[in-house]
């Protein structure tokens, strides 16, 4: 690797994996750095043992993490050749947008769950505790909708059976 990519690498490493401040940092433009990123698979395998190495930030990164695993990267790369596709700039923008990330079951909020809801018709107790644990796992601002929204609960109730059935996966013996 030329001393250009390595303190690329370095600054990227610095900066937890942004493109754009690594380039700020290093002096080094981007269309230089997608070159570098073209030309040469160390320097590509080490950039994205750097980026991957660093936790979801936002939307834009988690957009990037499943483009990458599906192999949409990839493609976008063929055919953008040696223009850069704008990527970076979406990610950065998707990533200031606000972002949720969703909670797996606690044992304690499994049991909450095995213990309730079992009926079709819910109590005024079993519509607060759906709604308070809803919040808790999908990390919203405790909602409770009105009992003349049945399509409401339904999707609260839907919502959290799925993440009822993710807990029962992960803990399979």
């Amino acid at each position: 690797m030329t001393d250009k990519e390595i303190a690329f690498l370095e600054a990227a490493s610095e900066s937890g994996g942004n493109i754009k401040e690594a380039c700020v940092i290093s002096g080094i433009s981007k269309p230089t750095v997608y070159r570098m990123f073209k030309s040469n698979p160390d320097f590509r395998a080490e950039l994205d043992k750097i980026k991957d190495s660093q936790p979801v930030q936002g939307l834009g990164d988690a957009v990037k993490k499943v483009a990458d695993a599906t192999g949409v990267s990839k493609l976008v790369d063929k055919i953008a050749g040696d223009k850069d596709c704008g990527c970076e700039g979406r990610r950065d923008f998707l990533n200031k947008l606000p972002y949720k990330k969703v909670k797996c079951l606690t044992d304690a909020q499994y049991a909450r769950y095995e213990s309730s809801w079992e009926s079709k018709k819910l109590t005024h107790p079993q519509r607060l505790d759906i709604a308070e644990l809803h919040a808790e796992v999908f990390n919203h601002k405790l909602v409770i909708p009105c009992t003349c929204s049945p399509k409401e609960w339904a999707r609260f109730v839907r919502d959290l059976k799925l993440m009822k059935e993710a807990y029962e996966n992960d803990h399979e013996a």
